[in-house]
């Protein structure tokens, strides 16, 4: 994975370099990420709407109960994070649904807006990339959560809507909790020289600035890899909910080596 600067605009791009696992790098270990797991002896101690119960660990609708929502327990952690990873384990009968969202606070008095967190494609595996199983199997994802690098405080709302089978299931909910701020410092610069001439014809805009792994402090790979031929380069935005903008390069390196924590930690 690499980091790519394009000017003007401030825009946070990473790349992928398919078949093939590149080169070894150093620890980026200035990230922190911890794991906030809350399971049926959590769900009592959050709001629970009318049409809602415990039941068999479970947190679910009521009988004849349509739809409900509930507000989970204010987590405090012992660190401020800029990045939110939900994932979850959930029945969920035909045409039922579940709908998340998540709010921050700095100090624990004033919270931001309810943000709505899309799911992502897929369950996660049984095993991870290094063949180890991985203990949340099974939950589904949702999108990463960038917010203000000083959040504390973070609570979670669910909205229950039951299908004509049934209401859904929630087992386990747990929140990633990810600071990635403190890493390499990227400095500045223009585009990279080329070897070839370039004019309007040949080059529409400039050739943009690529940061190598250990340049924006990626971490080192969790399992092996062997060295092949590059024959595919996948270029993609940073992909999440972004509730907290960027206002540098520096912030950019963070989100992606944000992702790269949820992609490691969680899906495995």
């Amino acid at each position: 994975m690499m980091l790519v600067q394009r000017l003007p605009q401030l825009w946070c791009w990473s790349a992928a370099v398919l078949l093939t696992a590149g080169s070894h790098i150093t620890h980026a270990s200035e990230t922190k990420s911890v794991q906030r797991v809350h399971t049926g002896e959590h769900f009592p101690q959050g709001a629970l709407q009318s049409g809602l119960r415990v039941q068999q660990e479970t947190l679910t609708l009521a009988p004849m109960a349509a739809t409900s929502s509930y507000v989970s327990p204010i987590v405090v952690n012992d660190f401020s994070f800029n990045a939110i990873g939900p994932h979850w384990h959930a029945q969920l009968p035909a045409d039922a649904d579940l709908k998340l969202y998540v709010r921050v606070s700095i100090e624990g008095e004033h919270w931001g807006d309810w943000i709505f967190v899309p799911q992502e494609e897929g369950p996660i595996d049984e095993l991870t990339e290094g063949g180890r199983p991985n203990p949340f199997a099974g939950d589904q994802t949702g999108a990463l959560v960038f917010v203000h690098p000083e959040s504390r405080f973070v609570q979670y709302r669910f909205d229950f809507i039951a299908g004509p089978q049934g209401s859904p299931r929630l087992r386990r909910m747990a929140l990633q909790l990810i600071n990635s701020m403190e890493g390499p410092s990227l400095e500045p610069a223009g585009h990279a020289p080329d070897k070839h001439e370039q004019n309007a014809h040949t080059a529409a805009v400039p050739k943009p600035k690529i940061y190598k792994r250990a340049e924006w402090g990626a971490r080192s790979p969790s399992s092996g890899y062997l060295y092949t031929r590059a024959n595919h380069i996948g270029f993609h935005h940073t992909a999440g909910v972004a509730d907290f903008n960027v206002g540098n390069l520096n912030d950019c390196a963070a989100r992606v080596r944000a992702i790269q924590a949820y992609h490691m930690d969680s899906n495995g």
